[in-house]
């Protein structure tokens, strides 16, 4: 196709659109055209030499040796290649598309983007007859079958068709159709199961048989619903043999995800920043890995846990994500349920630190929502009588009376409005049942995104995540911590600020096009350098701990030569080197916040977390260091 692509000035975008159909180029031929015009300037036989050359050699862009080295300008001179441009101009076009497409304002738009690499699946490869043949016999019996078959050229559909006859009348129509002798036990067999449905008696897949319809796609399906392909898209490599052989059609064929697929680049952590650029500024863009299970939850309630334990469950403390599941609260259970902070009482707090405690709190929040008085305008237009009326019901006393009146003619900066616990009124706990009004859906999943983006707004932050652990009862654990803080604290936050591993399988970002956010230091430990850099810029990360993504058999960062993603086309001594270089690296750059772990210390990511700050035990030492004689 490449070999037959010759253009001549003058040209416009029809008309290359138009040579580039004929050729049978595997990208949608418009888009490419348009796309490759406007990174060459409208110059027709350049765009046509671009499109010619990076079809013809799609490795050209990663061939530069210092591009790809670990250092400051790692994967730049990718993103300068005439080829990547042009892919980067039809993705940017893409997305935009498809955030236009979704309803509301754009602060309330987002878009999960899945970025696979050579995880098609065998289903793609296997006919309908092989999986019926080789699910209902055994595999020497359906192998010599499925030969015959294909021999007198027949499908499933046909001998369907030849099975609804009694056994007798089947047998002698395989033999008319030049099947040859089939051995009756295997004929009776086939005429009984030919009526079912092929799902139902298929073989089912090995984990690593199952390619992406059948992990991520379907994870995703059950979590927002049938349209679950309106808020996604699916991030492929322009050098994946997955993609270029047609692998990845044959398997989304027939399905609404056949139209979400964008041509990307190479390498996990390149992909992500490809997603970024393709991305409007501003906009909130979900990535995830093609591997995963399951989205997972965990389960508030102990009676719920007891009854899936007692009913076998394994993963009784979690469950998946699904679009007709109400929503899981983490105070679930407590009587109790939450309300907004006001913002009188944001102002208190901070000119009064000591109401910050719980009993205070509850005492503060009823007092303003008695005297109908919880913003700060409201109050500084109320007249003295009601202001004294409010500080002797506080019980402030003179001097911190003063203090308040004072920080009200200056500005004053508040602080984050935090989430109060009240007691229930029949409604537990709807951190985030404002979503589900407003956009008309129930899907937890959805409800998370929307204000993940919200808290990451709130806090001027650029990233969250979730739990990098699957394990149920570390998950419920974290829920449970959760209910503790709100019933001692009145104070319910269901993520965590500090410093840890942001997951890699599945986090959120807001889009700046900043070079500060993109790693350089390979795929192999880039969600470890991702948490390294937003926190080294943020000084906080949100993580919604109660929510994990379940990759069963697919330990992360790990390789594996029959594991796809960032295994393909490595070897263990390549995958080994360069998540050493990594570590090197992110510890020499970001030392103040990670270490290598001691002896017998255990660490997922092979780095310790520290975020930099001294403990107030380590500063009162500091500042006032123990005598000799205490020494002694």
């Amino acid at each position: 196709a490449a070999s037959r692509l010759q253009v001549t000035m003058p040209v416009t975008a029809e008309t290359l659109a138009s040579k580039l159909s004929d050729c049978g180029v595997p990208l949608a031929p418009a888009p490419l055209a348009a796309a490759a015009l406007k990174v060459c300037h409208y110059h027709g036989p350049t765009a046509a030499q671009v499109i010619r050359h990076g079809l013809a050699n799609p490795r050209d862009p990663y061939e530069y040796v210092d591009g790809l080295a670990p250092g400051p300008s790692h994967g730049d001179p990718v993103f300068k290649h005439p080829w990547v441009q042009t892919l980067l101009e039809v993705a940017r076009d893409r997305v935009k598309q498809a955030l236009d497409q979704q309803p509301g304002p754009a602060e309330d738009k987002w878009l999960i983007c899945i970025r696979t690499f050579g995880r098609p699946g065998v289903r793609c490869q296997q006919s309908e007859l092989h999986r019926f043949l080789f699910g209902v016999l055994l595999p020497c019996a359906a192998k010599i079958l499925e030969e015959k078959l294909e021999a007198a050229n027949l499908s499933l559909p046909a001998l369907r068709k030849m099975a609804k006859r009694p056994l007798k009348s089947f047998q002698e129509e395989l033999k008319k159709a030049g099947v040859g002798r089939v051995h009756p036990e295997t004929a009776k067999r086939l005429s009984e199961t030919l009526c079912e449905p092929l799902e139902k008696v298929e073989k089912k897949l090995n984990l690593s048989e199952k390619g992406l319809r059948e992990l991520t796609l379907a994870a995703l399906e059950l979590a927002l619903g049938p349209e679950a392909y309106k808020r996604c898209l699916i991030f492929v490599s322009h050098t994946d043999e997955a993609w270029t052989s047609g692998k990845y059609d044959a398997a989304l064929s027939g399905t609404h995800w056949a139209d979400r697929v964008v041509v990307g680049i190479r390498g996990a952590h390149l992909q992500v920043r490809f997603m970024e650029e393709a991305a409007p500024k501003g906009s909130h863009i979900v990535v995830m890995d093609d591997n995963i299970q399951s989205l997972m939850v965990e389960i508030p309630e102990d009676s719920v846990v007891a009854e899936r334990k007692a009913a076998g469950v394994v993963n009784c403390c979690t469950q998946p994500l699904t679009h007709e599941a109400s929503c899981f609260n983490p105070l679930a259970g407590t009587g109790l349920s939450t309300m907004d902070e006001p913002e009188l009482m944001c102002f208190l707090r901070t000119v009064c630190p000591e109401l910050q405690k719980r009993k205070n709190t509850r005492k503060v929040v009823e007092i303003l929502l008695k005297m109908q008085v919880t913003s700060l305008k409201k109050f500084k237009c109320l007249p003295k009588q009601r202001i004294d009326a409010l500080f002797e019901a506080l019980r402030l006393s003179a001097k911190k009376q003063k203090k308040c009146l004072d920080a009200t003619r200056c500005k004053t900066k508040l602080p984050i409005p935090r989430v109060l616990t009240k007691p229930s009124e029949g409604c537990e706990g709807e951190l985030q049942l404002q979503e589900s009004k407003k956009h008309g859906t129930k899907a937890e999943l959805f409800q998370l995104i929307c204000r993940a983006g919200r808290e990451m707004q709130k806090h001027g932050v650029h990233v969250w995540g979730v739990n990098p652990s699957k394990n149920h009862f570390f998950l419920k654990g974290r829920g449970d911590s959760i209910r503790k803080m709100a019933e001692s604290n009145g104070v319910v936050q269901d993520y965590s600020s500090g410093l840890g591993l942001v997951f890699g399988a599945w986090f959120g970002f807001r889009v700046t096009h900043s070079p500060q956010f993109y790693t350089r230091q390979g795929q192999i430990k880039d969600d470890v350098e991702r948490t390294l850099r937003y926190w080294h810029a943020d000084k906080k990360l949100l993580r919604f701990v109660r929510y994990g993504a379940d990759k069963n058999g697919f330990r992360p960062g790990q390789f594996k030569s029959n594991k796809g993603g960032i295994s393909s086309n490595s070897s263990q001594q390549d995958h080994s080197t360069e998540a050493e270089t990594a570590i090197r690296s992110l510890i020499q750059e970001f030392g103040q916040y990670v270490r290598l772990p001691k002896k017998n210390e255990k660490s997922s990511c092979g780095l310790i977390w520290s975020d930099g700050r001294i403990s107030k035990r380590r500063k009162k030492s500091l500042v006032h260091p123990p005598s000799k004689r205490c020494r002694l």
